[in-house]
């Protein structure tokens, strides 16, 4: 297949031909960002258009992108033209959403404005390509936006999905005039990210599915001597008044288990108590919460435990987000 697209310079409209052909081919998840959003994705397509490629399913979620709009719009993108219905529940609508894409002969998801999305939004888009990629015929997927994108998949909710971004490319300021300048692709490991991470111990890691997210470049968590601290491990209260204790190495981490990932389970891990919570926070209002008056007095008070509560009274019972020191084992005892 030839990766150069017509109507742009041979050197410049190569670089978004060839890493698309590249995406296309393996079924790739792939970002493309521009000063302007409307920019990135129309590149895109026409892209696709010049290198002969059909089956597009152009999705343009409602603002403000929850994981309701983005199934809507992915609906959408499947049926143009004409309205499709789907379930009530999302998870059945989401599952219908795979069968249809199963049923597609090479399709490919042009996802526009991803910026503007909510996590939960991203994380149903993520689910519908890990589906296909797990059990179906795998399809490319393609996130637009403006240069926010980047900072938008570095919430912690979206490691998942920003580990196994094969390509990203940036438009430059030439793409006004139709121009796609040379831009570096980055690939990154899978399923680890660019570096990996060993599985946190204790409680929260328990349970098929439970997977520790990477800690700084090129280190686990586990080596990192700020992550490792002494923590009460137990208490012994006597009848004389004495109270035994016993500290062990623990490292502080966040567990989350919602809508992403057929409910898998996920786990970060932190320096300090405080900053898993005000991480947790984070996730929760990047969830919904941010639309609950209660879920917004917390986190403004930063009582960010009552958060994090609140967070799994409001949700079902198999989710969970929480904060909880994981005990180091040692091998060898």
């Amino acid at each position: 297949m030839n990766a150069q697209v017509r109507g742009l310079p041979v050197a410049d409209g190569g670089e978004l031909g060839e890493r698309l052909v590249y995406a296309l081919g393996c079924g790739a998840l792939m970002c493309v960002s521009a000063e302007d959003a409307g920019r990135s994705a129309s590149a895109v397509e026409t892209a696709l258009g010049e290198l002969g490629q059909g089956g597009l399913v152009r999705v343009a979620a409602a603002e403000p992108g929850t994981r309701r709009a983005v199934v809507e719009a992915v609906n959408a993108g499947l049926h143009p033209g004409r309205r499709q219905s789907l379930p009530r529940s999302l998870y059945e609508a989401e599952a219908a959403l795979d069968i249809e894409l199963a049923r597609r002969t090479r399709p490919v998801m042009v996802v526009h404005a991803a910026h503007r999305l909510r996590s939960e939004g991203l994380l149903s888009l993520y689910g519908r390509w890990r589906a296909a990629d797990a059990d179906r015929r795998p399809f490319t997927l393609v996130l637009t936006g403006t240069g926010q994108l980047e900072r938008v998949l570095k919430r912690p909710s979206l490691e998942g999905l920003r580990s196994h971004v094969h390509i990203r490319q940036h438009l430059g300021a030439q793409a006004a005039a139709g121009r796609v300048p040379p831009a570096r692709a980055s690939r990154t490991q899978s399923p680890g990210g660019e570096h990996g991470a060993k599985p946190a111990t204790g409680a929260a890691g328990k349970g098929a599915g439970a997977r520790a997210v990477p800690g700084p470049p090129g280190r686990t968590g586990a080596e990192v001597p700020g992550y490792i601290h002494e923590e009460i491990a137990s208490q012994m209260f006597h009848p004389d008044g004495r109270v035994t204790t016993e500290h062990a190495p623990a490292v502080w981490t966040l567990a989350h288990r919602g809508y992403s990932g057929s409910g898998r389970l996920d786990i970060w891990a932190y320096t300090s108590k405080s900053a898993a919570l005000r991480a947790g926070a984070e996730l929760a209002m990047d969830c919904g919460l941010d639309e609950d008056p209660q879920a917004r007095a917390l986190f403004t008070a930063r009582a960010y435990t009552k958060l994090l509560e609140r967070y799994e009274a409001t949700h079902p019972d198999t989710h969970l987000l929480r904060v909880q020191a994981a005990f180091l084992q040692d091998p060898g005892s």
